[in-house]
């Protein structure tokens, strides 16, 4: 490759990513002024696939959502899950695009991005909607934890757990190493930085909101650190054993290999200069 190529592909690697910012603010602000009709594209999925969960009916209800009757409940503009879908989007394209990589590879790793992350969108708004469901249904609340605050805290449990999912099988399918601390930046800065810069500091709500973020972000840290020491004082899968075995028995023979390869050639380099002492000898 050139070094023009390469500059090319630098340059449109820079642009992919500016792009997925640009679309991704104006995302943001379309969300933040839409109705449920504008918001028809994710909510309407979202409503077919909690059919299927609940199995109760959801009807479109012009300006408000997808209504049912049977559960009184509404998929409102606010269950869309767009902020997740954003978050996600950015965290996938700024993770997996490279400088190095063709113009065109960069481009279908973006593309992708935003497939996978409308589709984990879906997934995390019927498991958050399902789950609010239930908790409506059966009134949970014990003292301070409201319905209200149950609601929030389950769909920032479900909305992280699933984003930081999402972002570890994209690690794994990819096989690069890319830092799960940007699907929690970008969570972080789409769910408190962007609403503290419209003047979220003067609603109650919001420190609420971005005390329940803190403290799910600090449990699902504590969750993952209790989950490495157990698997490190475990130690790693029989599968992985043999794995690692087999690989050290390659390296192995072929240090042996090379060893006696060596060894050879040491032998024949000795037996060259013994000639030529024997012939200088003769002489």
């Amino acid at each position: 490759m050139t070094a023009v190529a390469r500059r090319g592909d630098r340059i449109a690697a820079i642009a992919i990513l500016g792009l997925t910012l640009a679309a991704a603010f104006a995302l943001k602000l379309h969300y933040s002024a839409a109705s449920a009709d504008d918001l028809r594209w994710i909510l309407a999925p979202t409503a077919a696939l909690v059919e299927l969960v609940t199995g109760a009916a959801f009807v479109a209800e012009a300006g408000t959502g997808y209504l049912s009757t049977e559960l009184r409940y509404l998929i409102a503009p606010s269950c869309a899950g767009v902020n997740f879908l954003i978050v996600a989007a950015c965290a996938l394209v700024f993770g997996f695009v490279r400088p190095h990589r063709r113009a065109a590879h960069n481009a279908l790793i973006a593309a992708a991005s935003v497939a996978a992350a409308f589709a984990a969108a879906l997934v995390a708004n019927t498991v958050r909607i399902a789950l609010a469901i239930w908790l409506h249904l059966h009134a949970v609340s014990w003292g301070w934890l409201t319905p209200d605050r149950l609601h929030r805290i389950a769909g920032v449990a479900v909305y992280l757990a699933l984003l930081l999912a999402l972002f570890a099988a994209a690690r794994r399918i990819a096989r690069m190493r890319a830092g799960m601390w940007l699907p929690v930046c970008a969570y972080l800065g789409v769910a408190l930085l962007v609403p503290l810069a419209n003047g979220g500091h003067a609603r109650a709500d919001f420190w609420e909101h971005a005390a329940v973020v803190v403290a799910v972000l600090v449990g699902t840290g504590l969750i993952v650190a209790a989950l490495r020491r157990v698997r490190a004082l475990l130690g790693p899968a029989p599968a992985l054993v043999e794995h690692r075995l087999a690989a050290v028995e390659q390296v192995a023979g072929e240090r042996q290999a090379a060893g006696q390869d060596g060894l050879d050639q040491l032998r024949v380099g000795d037996g060259l200069k013994g000639r030529a002492q024997l012939a200088v000898a003769v002489e």
